[in-house]
């Protein structure tokens, strides 16, 4: 073995924290500590979404329905949750249905109509013009006198604002679930059951 050779072995085989071997070890542990954090940044990331609701799908609609029964038990409404079922226009528009108690809207069977977005197509917010069509396309499809568009996040809503009207029966409200806060998605079905009842007593009206 060559005098080189053995310097070689020697650095290598050294106790010293400046030998070779401290050196490569100490590498190895600052990967995988590295590796450890990557992984544990994305575990905290992947929940951080889930919680939030960010993946499209049934999470956002499962925390708003229980949110709409829970607001709805307090005026004696019923909930159908119905975005899996065609409507009358053989569409799948309108997600909820809130029926109100009979008592309450003058013995006739009114509606409200929910149509949820979790977020708008290609990133962008939604126009007045295109959450009017949403919901007078929700409130046909499912017989309804008025509708509440909600959004997860005011960023996909008009101007960012997290509570509007577009019509004279129609809504939008943002409800975020990781937030819980339904002040205006309350506000916004209580003005939408006003909608519906004054809807109603107009059709009786015009019918005597």
């Amino acid at each position: 073995m060559s005098e080189t050779a053995i310097q070689q072995v020697g650095l290598l085989l050294t106790d010293s924290e400046k030998g070779v071997l401290a050196k490569f070890a100490e590498k190895i542990a600052t990967q995988i500590r590295e590796s450890e954090r990557n992984v544990l940044n994305t575990v905290i990331t992947r929940q951080a979404q889930h919680a939030t609701g960010l993946y499209r799908g049934k999470t956002f609609e499962e925390a708003l329905s229980v949110k709409l029964c829970q607001v709805s038990a307090a005026t004696g409404s019923h909930v159908d949750r119905v975005s899996a079922q065609l409507g009358v226009k053989r569409t799948r528009k309108g997600d909820h249905v809130v029926t109100l108690d009979p008592a309450q809207a003058g013995g006739e069977t009114l509606r409200i109509v929910v149509e949820e977005k979790s977020r708008a197509e290609g990133g962008q917010r939604f126009s007045f013009e295109a959450i009017k069509r949403e919901c007078e396309a929700a409130r046909v499809n499912r017989e309804a006198q008025a509708a509440v568009f909600v959004a997860e996040s005011r960023e996909t809503l008009p101007d960012g604002v997290g509570f509007g009207q577009v019509g004279r029966c129609d809504f939008f409200v943002e409800f975020d679930p990781a937030v819980g806060d339904d002040a205006a998605l309350v506000a916004a079905l209580y003005l939408a059951r006003a909608a519906a009842i004054q809807t109603g007593q107009g059709l009786r009206a015009w019918t005597c």
